[in-house]
């Protein structure tokens, strides 16, 4: 890792429906994508410009902020993965995938799917041979529990939740024993903080908004990539010529429309992600810059008094980098979760 002073945030990517549109629904999937070439693999639109975006940070000078891929993929796609990234110019501080071969010759598919405790364990590993100080910011999809992983892995380090009750938890998401106890030797070794700062899911595999409302206000549930990036600008993470920059990847490369753009920007305030004072400046910027129809306008009708008054509340009494967001008590981030498997 480099000096510490270099860069000031850690950034964790998932690879499939996160970096790289990718299906794995069944046995043959996984087979395919381990012998699919990386010319072949195709973007999840505005990803490839945002991740060097975020490397890039949003002054003058390159902060070179780490970039950390964490994937359920097999390990046997590494060499073809680490061409993917050279192809799309990225540069990244390493790459995390699993060992999915192991479970197929063992014959045990259902293990294939399974991931909380591979990348539990695998965050936590690698959490220990980084700087204290710097906060991460996780990016993940809605198709292999990653809002649960980046919660829990935050819950396990900032010790909201421990002992027994950790151990029934990690049980009860069918975590294997080995795995577990893999878990607790790492905890034991780690600090106590909490190293997660942002969440971004993205939603591709038709989850309901409203599930994430759970995970608390640092959870970001996004439909494109357009919107994480407007919300990584009014969190001091990219530029205002880097959000130009992946819209421009996304209407260019992917036809995304500036009509759509404007219903996204629309979306994302209404579900109440963007300050009031952000909001209005963003707007006239994108309209400025030709990116959103001229017309896009935010209904305040639809944004409620609690979030008026939680938005003002936010820009009177700014969250200070050493105080946490809020955050809701562990038990209910993940009772809905295991009732449903």
């Amino acid at each position: 890792m480099r000096n510490r002073y270099t860069f000031k945030n850690i950034y964790r990517w998932d690879i499939d429906k996160t970096y790289l549109s990718t299906e794995l629904e069944s046995v043959r999937d996984y087979i395919r994508t381990a012998f699919e070439k990386a010319e072949k693999k195709e973007n999840v639109p505005g990803t490839v410009t945002l991740i060097k975006e975020l490397y890039r940070g949003p002054g003058e000078a390159s902060q070179k902020n780490p970039i950390i891929f964490l994937s359920a993929s097999p390990e046997q796609m590494r060499r073809t993965l680490l061409k993917k990234i050279e192809l799309d110019g990225i540069v990244c501080e390493g790459v995390i995938l699993k060992n999915q071969l192991t479970h197929l010759r063992k014959m045990k598919f259902g293990m294939l799917k399974k991931h909380i405790g591979f990348k539990v364990a695998s965050l936590l590993r690698s959490r220990a041979s980084l700087p204290l100080s710097i906060p991460e910011v996780a990016f993940g999809d809605d198709s292999e529990s990653d809002a649960v992983i980046y919660s829990l892995y935050s819950d396990i380090i900032a010790r909201r939740i421990v002992g027994s009750e950790l151990r029934a938890l990690l049980q009860s998401f069918g975590v294997e024993e080995n795995e577990i106890t893999e878990i607790f030797k790492l905890i034991a070794n780690l600090p106590i903080h909490d190293p997660i700062e942002l969440i971004y899911i993205n939603v591709v595999s038709g989850s309901d908004i409203s599930y994430f409302e759970k995970f608390g206000e640092r959870l970001v549930p996004t439909v494109n990539s357009f919107q994480a990036a407007v919300h990584l600008l009014q969190e001091g993470k990219i530029s205002k010529e880097g959000l130009v920059r992946v819209v421009r990847e996304i209407m260019g490369v992917y036809k995304f429309s500036n009509e759509k753009l404007g219903e996204s920007l629309i979306d994302l305030y209404n579900r109440g992600f963007l300050l009031n004072e952000f909001s209005k400046s963003v707007l006239e910027f994108l309209k400025s810059e030709s990116l959103i129809p001229q017309d896009v306008v935010f209904a305040q009708a639809k944004f409620s008094l609690a979030q008026k008054v939680k938005n003002w509340w936010r820009e009177t009494f700014p969250v200070r980098p050493h105080l946490t967001k809020e955050e809701p008590l562990p038990g209910a981030k993940y009772i809905e979760e295991l009732d449903r498997r």
